[in-house]
């Protein structure tokens, strides 16, 4: 299920309050594969353990972007990452409206924050507000959010939680198009191509539903 800016696995370094996409994922989402968060990372040090937080796999603490916010160090650039951040470990908190407040905050922002809007996406995945979670998706395909394999991805997830396998497939097709080194697409891929057979497989698949 479970975005500095730019999107999911394994963040890079940028220079101090400057935003740079690494990669993470979301934990708690128990549909075969978690869905991706992107996770923005810059300096200033509660900002930075905001980030890193946000970037581990059980980071829960949320504290350090409460610090981060509330002081005036920050850059609205800054700002809107440590938002997105404070999201992302909400979201892993179960803390579905309250991520989607911070992410609410960092597109007030800036609209076209394709970070923000992959993460929203996310939490109304794990609400299991689908068609919500596939416009944010939707959406975040029209920003300049350089993982497209990973919205791709998502979509596939929602699909197949929503019991629309043959959409699932088209969209880790998709996925394993923009990056035909990203894994987990083409391990979902490769489960939907088994299932479809066995009928038996198939339903089972298809029944598949996130744990809101």
């Amino acid at each position: 299920m479970s975005s500095i800016l730019k999107l999911l696995r394994s963040p890079w370094q940028a220079a101090p309050a400057m935003l740079a996409v690494g990669i993470a994922v979301s934990v708690g989402a128990p549909v075969d594969a978690v869905a991706q968060s992107a996770v923005s990372r810059f300096g200033p040090s509660d900002a930075r353990l905001c980030f890193e937080a946000a970037l581990s796999k059980i980071g829960q603490d949320a504290d350090p972007c409460d610090a981060a916010l509330r002081g005036d160090l920050l850059t609205k650039r800054d700002r809107r990452a440590t938002l997105v951040n404070r999201g992302i470990i909400y979201n892993r908190l179960g803390q579905f409206d309250d991520a989607i407040s911070d992410f609410d905050a960092a597109l007030e922002s800036d609209p076209e924050l394709g970070e923000a809007l992959v993460n929203r996406g996310n939490s109304r995945y794990l609400k299991r507000d689908f068609a919500a979670a596939l416009d944010d998706y939707r959406a975040a395909l029209d920003t300049d959010f350089d993982r497209p394999a990973v919205i791709w991805y998502n979509i596939g997830l929602t699909r197949k939680a929503s019991g629309d396998a043959e959409a699932a497939r088209t969209a880790f097709i998709q996925a394993t198009a923009a990056d035909p080194d990203f894994a987990p697409a083409r391990e979902q891929l490769a489960a939907l191509n088994a299932a479809a057979q066995s009928p038996a497989d198939d339903a089972a698949v298809d029944g598949a539903a996130p744990d809101g």
